[in-house]
Parts: structure tokens; C-alpha cells; sequence
């Protein structure tokens, strides 16, 4: 895992599929070298108090889950801005 935090624009999304308790999820932008699958783990309310689709610039690192997969994790406390 690294520790390296960076900016990405991340939009906001209800996926047609999920095991995921969270009824609203994020995921990057694509054209930024991440897939559009890979999920961002961020603040819940965040992702509540903004219409989906909003695509926001948000500070992450790359985290490895238990399952050993690779996902976007976003500090809850992170600043944020809101692009479009």
C-alpha cells in the first residue's frame, strides 16, 4: 500500500450491481489512469450530501482491501471541491 496521497476527480454513482451496504458509491473519472470500477472509499456524508452524478476533486491514496484488491481510499476529515 502507498502512502502517497494525490488529487483525482471522482463522481458520485448508485451501481446497477453491489454487495455494498452504501446505496451511493464513488468511483474515478475515466482518463485518469484508474478504471471506472475501482471504488473509492470515502466519507459517507459526502457522498449524501451531494446529487449523484457530481463529480468531485478529492485527495486519495491507493489501499489494498482484505481480499487483496485495489481500491481509492479517501480520508472521511479530506477536503474536498466540488468541480461540476
Amino acid at each position: 500500500m502507498s502512502d502517497q496521497i494525490f488529487d483525482i476527480v471522482v463522481e458520485t454513482f448508485i451501481p446497477k450491481r453491489s454487495n455494498s451496504k452504501q446505496t451511493i458509491r464513488v468511483r474515478p473519472v475515466s482518463g485518469q489512469g484508474y478504471p471506472i470500477e475501482m471504488y473509492v472509499s470515502c466519507s459517507t456524508t459526502m457522498r449524501n450530501s451531494v446529487a449523484v452524478g457530481t463529480k468531485i476533486k478529492l485527495p486519495v491514496k491507493v489501499a489494498i482491501g482484505r481480499d487483496g484488491t485495489e481500491y481509492l481510499y479517501a480520508n472521511p476529515r479530506a477536503q474536498y471541491e466540488i468541480v461540476e
